[in-house]
């Protein structure tokens, strides 16, 4: 502050605090990200469902209880506004949360961007104009270069298996193949079961040129003995792929043979 400061503010209420300056300070919440700021579940690769939880805290002077704006953007919305894309936009309900504490929220779910992206969470800002003006409560805090952060989405990677359904068993090599594999997605350790975004390619040789027309699903039958190659995509985005490769060997079983002799020897 300038000139004279006086411990009565404009509305001639006692000010809270006079520092050591002379100028006066009220006491007020400040919240801010905690050092676990932005927890992310980032989407499979090909999707864009991104599950976001905030650690936040009070650095203020004054216990918090508000409904706060919270922002999502792909881009930094304060210093490159014009290329900030607004993804998402929530209300976080605070109760009492004391100076120094912090609390975690529940978990966000939006749609986020394709690929890799740096996910910006800007508090106290619905989204609706840029550049942005903190904070947009009034007098929400006293401090507002702590609102802004970010973390780096970096979608999770797919992994294809091949589980063998049949060898090629069959009595003789005229009779049909009988040879089948299926495949397998998995996130991690956890396996995927709804295949409607995936597509599916079989090839009929070990570096996985020779294309099997018509196999398109997540099986194949009527395999000879030999390396067969399941190649699986995103439908939504290409890029994003995984392989596996398995065998099918070829087993034509001996067939039993018994032998009877009657009374008079006679076979």
């Amino acid at each position: 502050c300038q000139g004279p400061a006086y411990p009565l503010n404009g509305f001639g209420s006692q000010a809270a605090i006079i520092k050591s300056d002379g100028c006066t300070a009220y006491l007020a919440p400040d919240l801010a990200f905690a050092d676990n700021g932005i927890e992310v579940t980032a989407p499979l690769c090909g999707k864009t469902l991104t599950t976001v939880k905030l650690g936040l805290i009070n650095n203020g002077s004054r216990a918090l209880n508000a409904i706060v704006p919270v922002s999502f953007f792909n881009g930094n919305p304060l210093a490159n506004p014009a290329a900030a894309i607004l993804l998402h936009t929530a209300l976080i309900q605070i109760n009492d949360l004391n100076p120094a504490a912090t609390l975690q929220t529940e978990p966000i779910t939006f749609n986020g961007a394709e690929g890799v992206f740096d996910l910006y969470v800007l508090l106290y800002h619905d989204g609706s104009s840029l550049p942005a003006v903190l904070p947009q409560v009034p007098n929400a805090e006293c401090n507002t270069d702590n609102n802004l952060s970010f973390v780096s989405v970096n979608p999770v990677p797919f992994t294809v298996q091949i589980e063998k359904l049949n060898e090629n068993s069959k009595c003789s090599n005229t009779d049909p193949d009988l040879g089948a594999l299926r495949a397998r997605i998995f996130r991690g350790s956890t396996e995927i079961t709804d295949y409607s975004s995936f597509e599916f390619k079989w090839y009929s040789d070990a570096s996985g040129t020779q294309l099997i027309s018509g196999a398109e699903g997540y099986s194949v039958t009527g395999l000879s003995a030999g390396t067969f190659v399941v190649k699986v995509s995103a439908s939504d985005a290409a890029s994003c792929q995984a392989s596996a490769s398995a065998t099918v060997s070829q087993i034509i079983p001996v067939p039993e043979i018994s032998i009877q002799i009657d009374a008079g020897g006679i076979i």
